[in-house]
Parts: C-alpha cells; structure tokens; sequence
C-alpha cells in the first residue's frame, strides 16, 4: 500500500495507470487483478475516509490519481 501511494504522490496530479502500479510494484509476479483493488481500497480508507473531499480518485479505465 505505501509502495502505491509514493508512486501516486510522485506522479501528482498526473494519472498513473493500473498497469505501470502493477508492474512498478509487483514486477513480473503479476497478481490477481483483485490484489491491486483490496490495496487501493485500504488505501481509500486511509486517505478518504475522516474527509468529506476524496484524494484518491478513479480515472475509469486507466487507472487512478491523487488530488489535492
């Protein structure tokens, strides 16, 4: 999950696709597209959860960004 949140802060505010995550993060081994929605969820809890405006936004079909 940090690993997630470094490349998504780097990146700010440009938009950083679900491949690029899966592969800077996981290299090869890639997992079950399902490992990368629970990280993104937890992470959602964390940075979304106690505000009323959401950081962790979901570009559909690309991927996700940070919002300030």
């Amino acid at each position: 999950m940090y690993q997630i949140l470094v490349k998504l802060t780097k990146t700010a505010p440009e938009m950083v696709s679900r491949d690029v995550l899966i592969h800077e993060i996981w290299g090869e081994d890639v997992p079950d597209k399902d490992v990368l929605r629970s990280h993104i969820y937890l992470l959602r809890n964390v940075l979304d959860k106690p505000f009323k405006k959401p950081m962790l936004i979901t570009v559909p079909k690309f991927g996700f960004r940070l919002e300030a």
